[in-house]
C-alpha cells in the first residue's frame, strides 16, 4: 500500500492513476483494503510518507470494466439523477473524445475542490 500510495506523488498534477494487472493478482484487494482507505485517512503510512494532503476529500469510484468497460465507465461516474440520455451522451462522448472523462469530472467537482 505505501509503495502504491507513494506513486501519487509524482502524480500530484491532479491526472488520473489507475491500478493494472493481471486478473486474480489483488488489485481490488489492495485498492479496497489498502489504497482508499489510506487515502481518505491522510495519515504517515508505513514508510513514514503521506498522502497527498487533499487526499481525504478526493471522491471514490470502484469500477469493474467487465465486457463492456466504456458503458461501466459511463454508469459509474454519471450522477443517480441523470436521465438515461445523459449517461447515453456521454458514454458517446467517453468513446470519440479522449479528453472528455477529464472534462466530465472537472465539471462534476464542487467549486474549489482539488
Amino acid at each position: 500500500t505505501a509503495r502504491l500510495v507513494s506513486r501519487l506523488h509524482p502524480n500530484d498534477d491532479g491526472r488520473f492513476l489507475a491500478v493494472v494487472g493481471a486478473s486474480g493478482s489483488g488489485k481490488s484487494s489492495i485498492v479496497r483494503a489498502g489504497l482508499i482507505p489510506a487515502l481518505q485517512r491522510g495519515q504517515p503510512l508505513a514508510d513514514g510518507n503521506s498522502p497527498p494532503p487533499c487526499s481525504t476529500t478526493w471522491p471514490v469510484i470502484v469500477l469493474t470494466p467487465g465486457t463492456h468497460p466504456l458503458e461501466q465507465l459511463a454508469l459509474s461516474i454519471s450522477r443517480d439523477d441523470q436521465s438515461l440520455a445523459g449517461t447515453a451522451a456521454l458514454l458517446d462522448d467517453l468513446a470519440g473524445e479522449p479528453r472528455s472523462l477529464h472534462l466530465h469530472l472537472t465539471r462534476s467537482l464542487p467549486a474549489g475542490a482539488d
